[in-house]
């Protein structure tokens, strides 16, 4: 067979419209007429997965195939997915730029789908050549893995399906919910008012970025502004990609079935948890979404350095692009990785071209990377950027060695990177003298060596904390742990079998002893920690009265006073505006955060009058008031939440002063209405008369409560009391001076004695307590935190010179010791991530220790 022959078997004669092509464009007709019907249409799901189809994984694959026919259909899918996402990414950019309506991309990309079509058909069905640096690897996957696969896939839909999102009160879905919401009702890109009315610079939120626009286009497609029924398909989609990235990320890089079924199972089964926490939920948040761009990224990375192929150039900048659009920290990841190969691979033998490597690949690798992000960097830093949140400035986080000498938490990264980072940290000694063999194997250990020193190397942590915050801790997916541990898991069972060598007997054992230590103990607490079942009480869920009230009794775009954790979830359910929200929740643009969360105080004041609050209405130009009593008391955000009885006396207040319309009521929760003709402008004084005076005396015997201008007087409670009962005590406060607002939070530690043998020394007594009580099986410690007062009644309000008298009940454990324990309680200032010097880590006298305020007896 000649040339000539073997093109024209290859390629159809003009004219001739193959069935695949026929289909694809009558789905993008099917698809346009949808357009016109969508809001008519009963299936809200149906529809957006049929949009998602047509918008992202149809244009992807044509596209994508216009260039690269041949490739496996797992390939295949997770390429279009890519592709798709990056089409799409890209008209958002340039909509956003010309402020165009974002439902017309609704008709560009299918159009777009379908001129490539065109264009791929009449010039032959869009076979370029099969060159290496043009065509991507085609690994085989067996039909059983296939199978295995697709159960998996299938499995988590069901069970995503079924359980759905809990919505806990303080988790980020509805911060994910409500921006997507936004974008499907005002049909912006990145829109100029969330959260807030008339908040301008404040409401623009860096941290959403393209992937949010993308999903809240599909869902304006639909015809519905509501986003919580498709917020599942969105954790369903992430949670399915990721396992199919790190199974074709592992193909690609060691060309080994069993690492990359291996890598998905681990990832599902044991990361963060596995099922005994909320990952595959949580995938639908950006960063965790973006995850699977920064796998692709990573492998494309590798086999570039590795092969200098251009296919794996663009392949590496358009996941980089994804992931930059999807959040911003997946950036920090490119730019980390790209440094860290070359580094490492410049000190390998088995580069054998160095200045190749130096003056074509990393430059090339570096300049992908930036020049495909800069537009849409330059769109978000000139439109959007202007941190000026002190909640989110603050140091947190951080392990102290010195005054100015820091590290990041070891104990809140573990929290962050899990327990597969350890075996990670194994396999960098088992796997390294075998990862002389394999480029992608060692320098994805360079890659783990290298986040331990970044995160962990005290010259430049400070600076770090202070220029990028907590995504530092994102970092620990620099190197996905899932995938060292399928590698180390399948060269020890090959090295058990006698298959391949260069594992050390010591390194079998050290390694099959990290292996079963990490994945047997999260297997072991599957049965009592398996999170798919009951949502329990922590949960958004328990308002949804409120919302349909919100929705049916107020119109859209009002102003609604809240609590924190009760404003944080309306944006995300209904379409009004709030004056706050919890925690650092809050925008890093919004100056006013901390102000706003301390403002919406007054609606609980316990000396607070209707003209408090009418004020509090009338300077955020609000209407509408929520007051929620309903809030669990294991709910604790960092500043301050309702209780029963504060909803109680505000209720009854409302109630009764003329000027405010109940619209709503019921269990613990109401709604009112300001009329405009409320009258009554006084204000509340502070009531000091209720709180004693100190006395001269009584100052001398004050102590300090570990918070300057703050000390405690006393400590008043049962002397005797069983395991299993519930405590009640009295803790007396004084002011003695002003502070200032923040978020303070109170400890109360119980301490007994125990065994100090001849090892025992007070450098290392907490890591030789914990030891002793995994032995006895029995606690010699253990402490309740609270917010003093909920917050309503902080430090910074109490009278100077007053006792402030708090009752607390504390739940006596059943797991500890009985007989004599010490109570010593401490005032401080609490962070989302806390802050631990090196003493608290080994000693007992920690960040929580405070002063002895007396002694009980535990039966």
């Amino acid at each position: 067979m000649n040339a000539t022959q073997g093109t024209d078997k290859r390629i159809p004669p003009l004219g001739r419209i193959s069935a695949s092509s026929m289909i694809t464009g009558l789905i993008i007709i099917l698809h346009l007429a949808a357009l016109r019907t969508a809001p008519s249409f009963p299936f809200h799901r149906i529809l957006f997965i049929f949009f998602f189809l047509t918008m992202v994984m149809i244009p992807g694959d044509i596209i994508f195939r216009a260039f690269f026919a041949k490739i496996s259909v797992f390939f295949r899918i997770l390429f279009s997915f890519l592709t798709g996402t990056a089409v799409f990414y890209l008209y958002l950019i340039i909509f956003a730029i010309f402020r165009w309506d974002i439902k017309w991309i609704g008709i560009f990309i299918p159009l777009t789908g379908f001129l490539v079509l065109v264009i791929r058909q009449s010039i032959g069905g869009g076979e370029t050549g099969s060159s290496e640096y043009k065509t991507p690897p085609n690994v085989y996957t067996p039909v059983s893995v296939a199978i295995l696969m697709v159960i998996i896939f299938i499995s988590i839909t069901a069970l995503l399906i079924y359980y759905e999102d809990p919505i806990l009160y303080t988790g980020d879905s509805q911060d994910g919910i409500a921006y997507i919401r936004t974008v499907s009702r005002s049909h912006e890109a990145f829109p100029s008012e969330f959260l807030y009315s008339n908040g301008g610079e404040m409401t623009r939120d860096i941290r959403k970025g393209l992937y949010h626009a993308m999903w809240g286009t599909i869902n304006l497609l639909t015809g519905r502004i509501d986003t919580l029924p498709i917020w599942p398909l969105i954790s369903i989609t992430g949670a399915i990609f990721i396992l199919l990235s790190l199974y074709c990320s592992c193909l690609l890089l060691f060309r080994s079935q069993a690492i990359g079924l291996l890598s998905s199972l681990i990832f599902l089964f044991f990361y963060h948890g596995g099922l005994t926490g909320h990952q595959l939920i949580t995938v639908a948040y950006s960063f965790p979404f973006g995850k699977i761009f920064t796998v692709i990224f990573i492998s494309a990375l590798l086999l570039y350095l590795k092969t200098g192929s251009i296919f794996y150039l663009g392949l590496l900048a358009i996941a980089s692009f994804c992931g930059t659009g999807t959040h911003i920290g997946h950036l920090l990841i490119s730019g980390f990785l790209i440094f860290i190969f070359a580094v490492s691979a410049s000190f390998m033998r088995s580069i054998k071209d160095r200045s190749r490597l130096w003056m074509v690949n990393i430059p090339a690798a570096a300049a992908a990377v930036i020049g495909i992000n800069l537009p849409y960097l330059l769109l978000r830093y000139i439109r959007d950027y202007a941190p000026a949140n002190i909640l989110h400035t603050h140091t947190q986080g951080l392990l102290h060695l010195t005054e100015r000498l820091a590290v990041l938490n070891p104990v809140v990264f573990y929290q962050s990177a899990g327990s597969l980072f350890i075996i990670s940290i194994a396999a960098i000694f088992v796997l390294w003298k075998k990862s002389a063999e394999d480029l992608s194997l060692r320098l994805l250990l360079c890659g783990v060596i290298a986040t331990l020193i970044l995160v962990f190397n005290p010259l430049w942590v400070p600076f770090l904390m202070k220029k990028i915050s907590y995504l530092l801790l994102r970092m620990e997916f620099a190197v996905p742990s899932s995938i060292i541990a399928s590698v180390l898991l399948v060269s020890l069972w090959n090295r058990t079998r006698g298959i391949s060598g260069n594992i050390s007997r010591t390194g079998l054992i050290t390694g099959w002893i990290f292996i079963t230590a990490v994945l047997g103990s999260t297997f072991y607490s599957y049965p009592a920690s398996f999170t798919y079942r009951d949502r329990g009480e922590e949960t958004a869920y328990d308002l949804n009265d409120m919302y349909d009230a919100l929705n049916n009794l107020i119109p859209p775009g009002s102003i609604i006073v809240s609590d924190p954790v009760t404003s944080y979830s309306i944006p995300a359910f209904a379409d009004q505006f709030v004056i706050c929200t919890l925690d650092q929740h809050s925008i890093p643009n919004d100056s006013t955060a901390l102000e706003r969360i301390l403002d919406s105080r007054e609606i609980f004041q316990f000396a607070g009058t209707p003209g408090d609050i009418a004020g509090l209405m009338e300077k955020y130009r609000s209407e509408y008031i929520v007051i929620n009593g309903r809030i669990p008391d294991s709910v604790q955000p960092v500043f301050w939440k309702p209780d029963i009885e504060s909803f109680t006396r505000t209720d009854s207040l409302l109630s009764g002063a003329s000027g405010f319309e109940k619209l709503y009521s019921h269990r613990s929760l109401s709604i009112y209405r300001l009329g405009s003709d409320f009258r009554e402008k006084e204000r509340s004084a502070t009531e000091e008369s209720e709180w004693p005076r100190i006395t001269a005396d009584q100052s001398l015997l004050l102590k300090e409560s570990g918070e300057e201008g703050i000390y405690i007087k006393d400590v008043i409670c049962r002397q005797v009391v069983k395991r299993g009962d519930i405590l009640e005590l009295t803790i007396e406060w004084i002011a003695v001076s002003g502070c200032d607002p923040k978020g303070y939070y109170a400890y109360v530690r119980f301490n007994t004695q125990f065994d100090k043998g001849r090892l025992f020394r007070k450098s290392y007594g907490k890591i030789y307590r914990k030891i002793l009580e995994a032995r006895d099986d029995k606690r010699y410690r253990f402490r309740s935190g609270f917010i003093p007062f909920n917050g309503l009644f902080p430090p910074d309000k109490w009278p100077i010179g007053r006792v402030v008298a708090e009752k607390v009940a504390i739940p006596i454990p059943e797991d500890i010791k009985a007989g004599k324990y010490e109570v010593a309680v401490r005032l401080s200032h609490r962070t989302q991530y806390p802050n631990y010097t090196l003493s608290d880590l080994f000693t007992d006298d920690d960040i929580y220790q405070g002063v002895e305020m007396g002694i009980i007896v535990i039966e």
